[in-house]
């Protein structure tokens, strides 16, 4: 990842908190005690935020700095920012995580040796 890719990726994530949050760029700005036009240029990955309105950013919707630089296609970033988000359910994606691993080892059944289920005819989810 190059120094554009981390302005698209830092300006994508904070574009789309701030829509989760119902915002406008004008507002958020006017938290942030910046000008309109600057968001905008951070928002669209074509400037850095100041160290300082990195801060403020992170302080306002609550997140660590690294979040805004998540990857939305990076499944393990993805899983870790959710494990974050819940940590009252880390056991029992453990135990998810752990009996597939533990499965892996042997060969998965195939079409012909568990029912489909009914809800669609390319699941592999069994009905048992």
């Amino acid at each position: 990842m190059d120094t554009t890719d981390f302005r698209i990726c830092l300006g994508n994530n904070l574009k789309r908190l701030r829509k989760q949050h119902g915002l406008t760029q004008s507002s958020l700005a006017e938290v942030f005690g910046m000008e309109t036009h600057n968001l905008n240029r951070i928002e669209n990955g074509k400037s850095f935020p100041k160290p300082e309105t990195l801060t403020k950013i992170t302080n306002h919707f609550k997140i660590s700095p690294y979040e805004l630089f998540l990857d939305e296609n990076d499944k393990i970033s993805l899983i870790i920012h959710t494990l974050q988000r819940h940590p009252e359910r880390i056991d029992d994606i453990f135990n998810i995580l752990q009996a597939l691993t533990e499965n892996a080892s042997t060969a998965p059944a195939t079409s012909t040796d568990r029912p489909h289920c009914p809800m669609n005819k390319q699941c592999n989810h069994t009905t048992e």
